[in-house]
């Protein structure tokens, strides 16, 4: 199980190694960071790991969230939402099983 806080808006200083093993670096962040985190995301659930996003971003970041997440997202407008939110995700997660 891996649950992440997340704005659904990779981005970091340091830039992306390319796929094809060049040295051409591209900056990580808008849609090549959205589009990395999903291919992990999808890698760790082929896996078997649940993982699931709890979203904290804006309105406009949603359409990035369920890229990244697909279905497995809750979204919480206030950090303080998060013990719940976590709480009652991981009890829905169990009767599942």
């Amino acid at each position: 199980m891996l649950i992440i806080l997340s704005d659904a808006h990779p981005n970091d200083d340091q830039p992306m190694p390319s796929k094809e093993g060049l040295h051409l670096p591209k900056d990580y962040g808008g849609e090549a960071g959205v589009q990395d985190v999903a291919e992990e995301v999808s890698r760790l659930r082929r896996k078997g790991i649940w993982v699931i996003s709890v979203f904290t971003g804006n309105d406009r970041d949603l359409p990035a969230a369920h890229k990244i997440y697909g279905r497995e997202l809750a979204r919480i407008r206030s950090v303080s939402w998060f013990a719940d939110t976590v709480g009652r995700l991981i009890q829905e997660r169990i009767r599942e099983m």
